[in-house]
């Protein structure tokens, strides 16, 4: 999981709640962007480039579009298929900040990973494998940092091969 890390080595100290101002130039302009990331947008970040390679995202996945870009904004990591990705919060209270998880049949493989509870304004988590190769499929059981994820209006993950029922208190 350290691998995701990559995405957030530009960014020096820890802080708490301060905003970092990160300048990077494209390669095929002069023009300077300037990202400006939240404690808790480095953290989403974070957890979001974890997700990927926890699940196959280098080796299994149909599809990777931009995902794990570091011109983009993470609220654009999308594969090349319209919404398959993620979507962030367009409201002034929680700009920028991950609500929505979809990925349908993208060869989603391996084990969700911990992390994932860090992503605790989530309302929407689909991770559907019905019509998918074999063998690229979730597998283990759900981990219990799931638990966090008090915002959860909707979790669909289906066509897995967990080896484990669902805990009772997962979602109380």
């Amino acid at each position: 999981h350290l691998r995701g890390l990559a995405q957030v080595s530009k960014l020096n100290g820890t802080g708490d709640d301060e905003d970092y101002d990160i300048d990077t130039d494209t390669d095929t302009t002069t023009i300077e962007r300037k990202l400006v990331l939240s404690t808790r947008r480095i953290i989403q970040r974070y957890v979001m480039a974890v997700f990927f390679f926890a699940t196959g995202g280098e080796t299994t996945w149909v599809r990777t579009g931009n995902w794990l870009d570091t011109t983009k904004d993470e609220c654009e990591w999308r594969v090349d298929i319209f919404p398959i990705g993620s979507h962030c919060s367009t409201s002034s209270d929680d700009l920028g900040i991950i609500k929505k998880l979809q990925f349908i049949n993208n060869g989603i493989s391996g084990q969700l990973p911990p992390e994932i509870g860090l992503l605790t304004s989530v309302t929407f988590l689909v991770i559907d494998a019905t019509v998918q190769p074999d063998g690229n499929k979730l597998t283990g059981s759900l981990p219990a940092e799931m638990k966090t994820l008090g915002n959860l209006d909707l979790i669909k993950i289906v066509g897995h091969d967990f080896n484990v029922s669902l805990p009772d208190d997962l979602f109380l």
